[in-house]
């Protein structure tokens, strides 16, 4: 199918695909002598003009920059200038910005499948045919296997070749748009149907995290945003794994890897997101780890709350079990406390037997709630737990009794 059939197609649906937005049967000459795909209006009666190119490349931003020119200089009022496409780079998007030009990628549009599918294996075949042979192997390859992650190693191997060499492979598909780094011999792969950022939504940053280290699982606040037991969502995604490893940041995002012991590292499963299963702390699991670490968690006040609003849906006999084979005596004198105030406050049940088998696991030395750096060393001392409150009430549970 040629670019012009495919203009054709997105001029006689053009309502349909935008609302709002009805293409018009007038031909209209730009200043400069530029012309365009589309001439439409929208329902203000603003002139728009759309543009189509399967990609739009750092090399296209001159033109597009006139056209911009033009439009601004038509004899029309308030234009807008639209380019549709399959895919626009970062680089080309960002200056989209700073000229108020919109990008709409065709994956967004309600174009039906088998249409797009025709449309993406055309321009596929047109840049499989324009990489070099070994490129275009990987990117054969990487289709097949609908790979999202991939790693160096894994080309080496494919490809029968030395590391070095499949990374300089990687780093040129990478600046063709096929892959996107996201640490020292990883990338993401992108495939031909997707614009760029339809390719990594919001939450895609499970998917980039999950290839970044072996083994992990996605944990603390992470994991209470996930679950729901917090409204706080953060740029920070914090990944538990029994190795030491440094943060790492990729496109605006922070990975943060917490240290676990051999003994610590359990209770987590499979989950979906973004169309890829990813490693995901179970709830009752994610409680306990927030209490042992909760400056991963944001801070005990919000632990409180997680606690709260996870009441009805956690097994606590399994929440129990979890916080004493964490073997530490510090975390189960905390957490037997957290729940017994919260049962006091008439926030939650707390089982006596659960309450008598945490009993029988704290440490004998005398421990602070929160942190002492933060909340100093002082505060009401509780003997059942053998634990200092040194965080106010106030600010312990003032959203819980809020709400």
């Amino acid at each position: 199918m040629s670019e012009q059939e495919i203009v054709s197609y997105l001029k006689n649906h053009l309502h349909e695909l935008i609302p709002g937005i009805h293409a018009t049967k007038e031909e209209v000459s730009l200043p400069l002598g530029k012309l365009v795909d589309i001439h439409a209006r929208d329902r203000k009666g603003r002139d728009v003009f759309v543009e189509f190119k399967p990609e739009f490349k750092i090399r296209d931003i001159g033109r597009i920059i006139d056209y911009s020119s033009a439009v601004a200089n038509s004899e029309t009022k308030n234009p807008r200038l639209i380019l549709l496409g399959f895919r626009a780079s970062p680089e080309v998007r960002k200056a989209l910005r700073r000229l108020a030009v919109e990008f709409v990628p065709l994956s967004s549009l309600e174009v039906p499948k088998e249409i797009l599918g025709q449309w993406t294996a055309k321009l596929q075949f047109e840049r499989e045919r324009n990489l070099p042979p070994e490129e275009a192997k990987l990117v054969s390859y990487l289709q097949s296997r609908e790979a999202a992650l991939v790693a160096v190693q894994d080309l080496a191997r494919y490809l029968n070749v030395s590391r070095n060499y499949a990374s300089q492979l990687a780093v040129r598909l990478s600046r063709r748009g096929w892959l996107d780094r996201i640490a020292a011999g990883r990338y993401l792969y992108i495939p031909i149907e997707h614009g760029y950022e339809q390719r990594f939504p919001p939450m895609s940053p499970f998917v980039a995290g999950s290839g970044l280290v072996e083994p992990y699982y996605f944990g603390f606040g992470t994991a209470n945003s996930y679950y729901g037991f917090t409204p706080q969502s953060r740029s920070t995604f914090y990944i538990a794994t029994t190795l030491r490893k440094e943060p790492i940041a990729w496109r605006g995002i922070s990975y943060r890897f917490v240290h676990l012991g051999l003994h610590q590292f359990f209770g987590f499963r499979l989950v979906l997101r973004d169309g890829r299963k990813v490693q995901m702390s179970v709830p009752e699991k994610t409680i306990v780890d927030s209490i042992h670490r909760p400056n991963f968690s944001g801070g005990m006040p919000e632990i409180v709350q997680v606690i709260v609003r996870s009441s009805g849906k956690i097994d606590q006999s399994r929440m129990v079990r979890f916080g004493i084979s964490m073997r530490s005596k510090s975390l189960v004198q905390r957490l037997g406390y957290l729940l017994e105030i919260l049962s006091t406050e008439g926030l939650l049940s707390f089982d006596s037997r659960l309450r008598s088998r945490l009993e029988d696991s704290i440490g004998s030395s005398p421990v602070h709630l929160g942190s002492v750096a933060k909340y100093g060393s002082k505060g009401h001392y509780n003997s059942a737990w053998r634990i200092y409150r040194n965080i106010p009430m106030s600010d312990l549970l003032g959203e819980v009794r809020v709400r």
